[in-house]
């Protein structure tokens, strides 16, 4: 969290416990706040809520620690994102962002057991394995099938430690030096620290320019649906990393899909990958070519939508003129890995055997 001082834009960084304590501080100078950014506002100061960047790490802190508590209850461990507390059976642990001071674990304390996401003395630490990730990117191989529609499309890296990174190449697949060879030399230095991959639907003639949003689309998309559950404050995970809720209802869109696309004349499932969090990325083809021209691939969607609006996301703008569909949209890399489970966007269920563990626990 960071509050702003108005007057001379100076930012000071908080903790929870920090923030909460400068609120009860400043109760008789509180001011209705203007922004839904703003937890709290002064005439002098804005004390503002997480950041996205923030919130993204966070979300793969406490994911990942949900899931090594629920492997040591050999239970299904219950994660309640706004209040940070994960509940098995009657014991809850508190995920503290930070505890320095015993007044700061004393604050911890009253929602439960508290675990810290960085260093201290004071109670338990979690510490996340980023290393077995790290080797899994620096022998990555792209699946053969997706080894083709590598060729003129932008890939971008979710970084752990918050930003992206993008590719410095093309990935042109070539005999002397393949796509997936490219791809490794491009993220050998942050390997470990990547969150999520990214690859871009629509074809770009400039790829690398992308990622400031001018890689000139060409209006080619790539054929895949991002099947997802719907969002709840609550995650039962499982012993193997996975919410029971989340892959009820997202498997329950999927076979809605399924259902609607197989009717379709021309068009076959190909591929149905596990997303890594909490649903399905559906790869298809028309008339045995996995791209659509961007006029036909907004046909098909808006058709989809008709028969459910639920199923899939909506991505066509309408905007002035003719509609578009959003020519900037991009998917998970086939093959890669999403750091919030350590699972694999793959065809099968697989999770990488990471090593997190609790110090002091």
């Amino acid at each position: 969290m960071k509050l702003l001082d108005i007057k001379t834009l100076k930012k000071q960084y908080f903790s929870e416990f920090q923030a909460a304590k400068w609120i009860v501080d400043h109760k008789a100078e509180l001011v209705t706040t203007r922004t839904s950014f703003e937890l709290a506002r002064t005439r002098t100061d804005i004390l503002y809520r997480p950041n996205k960047k923030e919130k993204f790490k966070r979300t793969i802190l406490e994911r990942r620690l949900a899931t090594l508590l629920a492997k040591h209850h050999k239970k299904f461990a219950m994660w309640n994102k706004e209040a940070h507390t994960i509940t098995i059976d009657n014991t809850t642990y508190k995920v503290a962002d930070r505890v320095q001071s015993g007044e700061e674990l004393a604050f911890h304390s009253r929602l439960g057991h508290p675990i810290s996401l960085t260093q201290t003395t004071l109670c338990p630490q979690f510490f996340l394995d980023t290393e077995t990730i790290k080797n899994h990117y620096l022998s990555f191989l792209f699946p053969k099938w997706f080894i083709p529609y590598t060729k003129q499309r932008h890939f971008k890296y979710a970084m752990i430690d918050a930003g992206f990174k993008f590719q410095s190449r093309a990935y042109n697949d070539a005999p002397h030096k393949p796509a997936h060879q490219r791809m490794r030399t491009d993220i050998a230095r942050h390997a470990g620290k990547i969150a999520k991959a990214y690859f871009s639907l629509n074809r770009m003639l400039d790829p690398v320019r992308e990622r400031h949003g001018t890689g000139h689309p060409l209006g080619l998309f790539y054929l895949a649906f991002d099947i997802d559950s719907e969002d709840h404050p609550l995650c039962h995970i499982s012993p193997n990393g996975l919410c029971k809720d989340c892959m009820e209802s997202s498997t329950e869109k999927l076979e809605k899909f399924k259902t609607i696309i197989e009717t379709l004349p021309g068009f076959r499932i190909e591929n149905v990958l596990f997303s890594g969090t909490k649903g399905w990325h559906v790869h298809c083809s028309y008339n045995d070519s996995r791209e659509l021209p961007e006029k036909e691939f907004i046909m098909l969607n808006h058709y989809i939508l008709t028969q459910d609006p639920k199923v899939i996301d909506n991505f066509i703008i309408a905007g002035k003129g003719k509609p578009h569909y959003d020519r900037h949209r991009v998917l998970r890399v086939p093959g890669s890995i999403d750091a919030t489970t350590s699972y694999l966007i793959s065809e099968d269920l697989e999770r990488l055997p990471v090593q997190d563990y609790i110090e002091r626990f």
